[in-house]
């Protein structure tokens, strides 16, 4: 350790002074949520016809043929299904097959995920699901005498080709949004020979050729191969993924994303992904709620059943009323239940979950808001074949409250946070209320907000007792819009005991927003969303003391190659182990340019850990025993050391901090610490006491190492008997560092 250190203590903390490392917070990289896991097959059979999802489309397969429908987003009046039906296959004058007087032939699921459709003895068609579209092939035994190879059908769709005649590649659009790409005609025969092809287009009609200069010599088996993808060909205005929601399940040790994918105003899908807590995949992503307009997901744990409870806002059509909506999704399996009704309100939107890792708790908590009634909220469970809605209550009966957020980390009890607009005053203010989970008893709501101020987008974490409030606030008429938190405490009686003054997290000349927060064991993680110009959105991250709102760590970037990356949430996995102190964030991301893409990432952070202290030396005397109180973590207000001399009484007990771990002779074979600094123990009895060390939140700690040991002074007796007996105990020891 560098000899410039040096120990310093103020207000009970400890901190450390001179060149240290930076600090152990990490981001990894930042993965996709969408991209199909090798190995899982996305295609199931679903209202009797296979059916398979990708990131940006959904497709389904019959006998005739098969549907695509690309994501187009909220752009598109409704969704634009592109559907071709194979007529015939020829070779020259032959021809090898023809749909008209044949059989729908049943398309098969096969092993490895691919559809098979069996057309004759001599010809099969296939469909392999990938990320960037359905692979499309048709394998040949036989193919006829001499000519072309033609394979020709009929497409369906509001979509229209953009060109006619011989094409290398098609397109067929809507508008200017985008539609259906069909990728270059390949030809591969039995020995890896490749021959491109191309397209004949005509009305709706679809041709893909081969060549007779190519199929003349190929080996069996001979494939043709083309690609059909989506294509967006305008950026629009909002992303087709929007709305990321996380939460993290124990007993499985996964997480379970949820977001939203657009395909048209009228047509939005909730879909899910499953991740493992390295931020690797657990299984491709899967459809939670489809049919009509699924808005707004938010997700949360429920431990007795060790899965997820879902919840989002469902509407027929893009006018008429919503209800909220509620399923269960297996940790394990990623199985979902069939959709519960939750709400019993007129037009019920925004949903949010308060869950629970307690595993012999059966419930979880959904509130929303009840459009023109204020705030509703219910108890679930599951029923055997899915989510069954248990007590409700009316949280608040006025239409001007709105935006509910519970919790996301806290277990029996829970703090729901919501905005009140104040018409008269043009601007809104917060209400917090702690919640009960078995008995959905709300305690006295605390306001938040000083008059002049707009507070809104609140976002809450914290465990039973504590938590931790992060919200947009501007001062009206003044200024940019600024990211705020509070501090509010309960006592396990339900009596409010602390709320502290709103602190300024962050503060720029450009707007931000989208706050979320999560409880990381000594620390929160706050994420928010930034506006650094008219075609940029960032997502930052930082770390915050646990009840002191100053940063434990520097502000992070959350960066991809895209244009604007919004929306984020964070949970953590914290469930009191200090050496699971990390979360995830995700975030949805859209290139407002070419080629428009549109994703959902998800990002590993690992925060300063908390460690156990390593015991080293040997007691000597009359000591005590020593060992440590909480967790050992910067920005641990809860840290100590305790001290036990079993039967003996103290006589005057201090404990020693030293950033020095060698040792000093002292009386008979005795050893300390160098250069210490004493603390006079909080007795408990005459036996036992224990020493508070906060630690604050300064990243100038990481890497410094600090010894602690106990000394005990003792009656004058035997060898040194003009002087007190030192009694010293063994010395704990680490470094508050990964």
């Amino acid at each position: 350790m560098d000899s410039t250190l040096r120990l310093f203590v103020c207000g009970g903390a400890i901190g450390l002074l001179g060149a240290l490392p930076l600090a152990s917070q990490e981001l990894s990289e930042p993965t996709s949520l969408q991209e199909p896991q090798s190995g899982v097959s996305p295609v199931e059979p679903r209202d009797g016809a296979l059916r398979g999802i990708g990131p940006s489309y959904r497709a389904s397969f019959d006998g005739r043929g098969f549907d695509f429908t690309p994501a187009l987003g909220t752009e598109a009046p409704r969704s634009m299904p592109w559907r071709f039906e194979l007529e015939t296959i020829s070779r020259g004058s032959e021809t090898l097959w023809r749909a008209e007087g044949v059989p729908g032939a049943e398309p098969v699921l096969a092993a490895d995920g691919s559809v098979h459709i069996v057309r004759s003895a001599a010809v099969v068609e296939t469909y392999e699901l990938r990320p960037e579209g359905v692979k499309q092939c048709f394998v040949f035994e036989r193919w006829g005498i001499d000519g072309d190879l033609v394979v020709r059908g009929r497409v369906h769709s509001e979509l229209g080709a953009q060109a006619s005649g011989k094409l290398l590649e098609v397109a067929y659009d809507f508008g200017g949004l985008g539609g259906v790409h069909l990728g270059k005609v390949l030809g591969i025969d039995g020995d890896g020979a490749l021959g491109q092809g191309y397209y004949r287009v005509d009305g709706d009609v679809l041709e893909m050729v081969l060549p007779e200069a190519f199929v003349a010599r190929a080996a069996a088996p001979l494939v043709l191969d083309p690609l059909v993808g989506p294509r967006r060909s305008g950026p629009g205005s909002t992303s087709p993924d929007r709305a990321p929601r996380i939460a993290y399940e124990a007993f499985n040790d996964i997480y379970l994303a949820v977001w939203e994918r657009a395909f048209s105003i009228t047509d939005v899908e909730v879909r899910g992904a499953l991740r493992n807590t390295d931020a690797s995949g657990s299984a491709g992503q899967f459809v939670i709620a489809t049919g009509g307009l699924n808005r707004n997901p938010d997700v949360n744990r429920l431990g007795a059943q060790r899965s997820f409870v879902v919840a989002w806002e469902h509407s027929s059509a893009f006018l008429a009323p919503r209800t909220i909506r509620g399923s269960l999704v297996s940790g394990s399996s990623g199985s979902v239940t069939p959709a519960a009704d939750l709400s019993n309100g007129a037009d019920c939107i925004r949903p949010t979950v308060a869950g629970t890792s307690d595993a012999s708790a059966p419930l979880a908590l959904v509130a929303w808001e009840d459009r023109g009634n204020g705030i509703g909220m219910c108890q679930v469970a599951f029923g055997g074949a899915g989510l069954v809605v248990g007590n409700r209550r009316t949280v608040e009966s006025n239409g001007d409250f709105r935006n509910p957020a519970f919790s996301r980390s806290s277990s029996r009890f829970h703090a729901l946070a919501y905005e009140e607009y104040l018409p008269n005053a043009g601007r809104s203010k917060l209400w917090i209320r702690r919640v009960g989970l078995d008995t959905l008893d709300a305690s006295v709501r605390v306001s938040m907000g000083p008059s002049g101020t707009d507070s809104t987008v609140p976002a809450i974490d914290g465990d039973d007792y504590r938590f931790r409030l992060v919200h947009v606030w501007t001062d009206l008429g003044v200024g940019d819009p600024q990211i705020r938190e509070v501090q509010i405490e309960w006592n396990p009686n339900n009596n409010l005991v602390n709320v502290t003054s709103e602190g300024l997290l962050a503060e720029t000349t450009d707007a931000e927003g989208e706050p979320s927060v999560c409880l990381l064991g000594p620390l929160y993680l706050v994420a928010w969303s930034v506006n650094t110009n008219t075609d940029d959105r960032e997502v930052h991250l930082m770390t915050r003391g646990l009840r002191d709102c100053v940063p434990c760590g520097r502000e992070y970037t959350v960066s991809t190659s895209r244009s604007s990356d919004s929306g984020p949430c964070v949970f953590s996995r914290y469930s009191g182990d200090p050496n699971q102190s990390d979360a995830v964030v995700t975030w949805s991301s859209f290139d407002a340019t070419y080629p428009f893409n549109s994703q959902v990432f998800f990002q590993r952070f690992t925060a300063f850990v908390g460690r156990s202290l390593t015991a080293s030396g040997t007691a000597c005397g009359d000591a005590p025993s020593i060992s440590q109180i909480g967790t050992y973590a910067i920005g641990s207000p809860d840290f100590g050391v305790a001290m036990d001399t079993g039967s003996a009484a103290v006589a005057q007990s201090i404990l020693l901090i030293s950033v020095d771990g060698s040792l000093t002779p002292s009386c008979g074979n005795c050893t300390m610490l160098t250069t210490p600094i004493a603390f006079p123990t909080t007795m408990t009895s005459t036996t036992t006491g224990e020493v508070g060390i906060p630690i604050p939140c300064d990243p100038a700690l990481d890497g410094g190492t600090l010894w602690f040991q106990f000394a005990n002074l003792g009656a004058p007796n035997g060898d040194c008997a003009l002087v007190p007996v030192l009694s010293l105990s063994r010395r704990l020891s680490a470094a508050l560092r990964d």
